[in-house]
């Protein structure tokens, strides 16, 4: 048995792989970047600037900022960029309405952790946001919201233990005076 003819249908030998930037959807590199910045181990109010900056940078917005349930009172917490919008702009916007989000103006995506309302991300595009940059958006709140809820029981578990450690310390030091 002889060699076979070489055949035109037969497959290329594979490219070489082009660099990742190449590959990898803006939109996903970024929740991958914005997911490694969250699970540092920091402080989120840390690594927030960041976070801001490539949503911001992702979806094309002169500003980015996210706003936070404070005693009841929606704040902003921290932003990159132009100046965030009034709180009632937000306010307006967080409320759901028949007619769909406006294609103009700030982007408001709620941010829910365990069915809990946090606050909303809020961002100042430089054009009207297609499917996929919403999309983004609301995974990028879906990603946030967790942490700053885990971050925010932290905090309040901290300031216990602050309080019933200076307790423990006061009545230590009753107790002291009472034995003396």
């Amino acid at each position: 048995m002889g060699s076979s003819p070489a055949r035109s249908d037969a497959p290329e030998p594979l490219a070489p792989p082009a660099a990742a930037s190449e590959v990898v959807d803006p939109h996903l590199g970024a929740i991958s970047q914005i997911a490694a910045a969250l699970a540092t181990g920091d402080a989120p109010i840390e690594v927030l600037g960041g976070v801001l900056t490539r949503i911001a940078d992702t979806v094309g917005a002169s500003g980015c900022s996210l706003w936070l349930m404070d005693e009841l009172e929606l704040r902003c917490k921290a932003r990159v960029g132009a100046p965030p919008p009034s709180v009632t702009a937000v306010r307006t916007r967080l409320v759901p309405s028949a007619a769909g989000a406006p294609n103009d103006g700030p982007v408001v995506v709620r941010l829910d952790a365990a069915n809990h309302p946090l606050g909303a991300l809020v961002v100042t595009p430089d054009a009207p946001l297609g499917a996929t940059a919403r999309a983004f958006l609301g995974t990028v709140a879906d990603i946030l919201a967790p942490v700053l809820r885990q971050s925010a029981y932290a905090q309040r578990l901290e300031s216990e233990v602050i309080e019933r450690t200076r307790q423990i310390d006061r009545e230590r030091r009753v107790t002291e005076r009472i034995i003396d």
